[in-house]
């Protein structure tokens, strides 16, 4: 007797990438210079890209894109860990960044919008960052009134605001890191950890 139950496929989500893949995005003589979708093999699949399974370059928002011929050479390379890496960059993919107000007529490019995206945040400013998974609302969360206004754009006022940090030292000066999450940040490839007030004091 055949099952009529739908079918699933399951994913696992994003994580970040591997430590040896983030020296390329630092170095401004490599091709992948500030790609921000920058990953292998090793990384796993990018979960926000993938409109279906299996998860092939055409079943990805990265089908429109062209690849360079050497990022091409690596993708049909079975021995090389971007092999089949469907996020692999199109052709200057890693300088295309813009920056500008809503309203605005022209928008700072490559790093003049980095630049301007900073002096934002600086100013206490809401920079609204397009990545994989859509927008990602960005403000410093050292400045009450930046957070009021933040909390204010989101579609829910009373929902939570997660505060990101480089590392444990950093999150510390941010909240009270609980024992569990500490072991969350120490390892290779964590993912985000949540903080959240509770009894007057921000836990992670």
């Amino acid at each position: 007797m055949t099952s009529r139950a739908p079918r699933r496929r399951l994913s696992c989500p994003t994580l970040r990438p591997v430590p040896h893949a983030w020296p390329k995005f630092f170095d401004p003589a490599n091709r992948r210079y500030r790609y921000p979708f920058t990953n292998c093999t090793n990384c796993g699949p990018r979960f926000t890209i993938i409109e279906a399974l299996p998860y092939d370059r055409p079943n990805t928002t990265m089908r429109q894109f062209v690849m360079c011929r050497d990022c091409q050479a690596e993708y049909e390379q079975p021995l090389d860990r971007r092999f089949h890496a469907q996020p692999t960059p199109a052709r200057s993919a890693g300088r295309n960044w813009r920056c500008g107000r809503r309203t605005a007529v022209s928008w700072a490019t490559g790093d003049d919008a980095l630049l301007a995206a900073a002096q934002g945040l600086r100013e206490g400013k809401i920079v609204a960052v397009k990545g994989l998974g859509g927008f990602l609302l960005m403000t410093d969360v050292r400045r009450s009134d930046a957070i009021i206004r933040a909390a204010r754009a989101q579609a829910s006022p009373r929902q939570a605001i997660c505060r990101h940090a480089g590392d444990l030292d950093q999150a510390r000066t941010l909240c009270e890191v609980i024992r569990r999450r500490r072991r969350c940040w120490q390892r290779p490839r964590r993912r985000s950890c949540s903080c959240a007030e509770g009894g007057g004091r921000h836990c992670c």
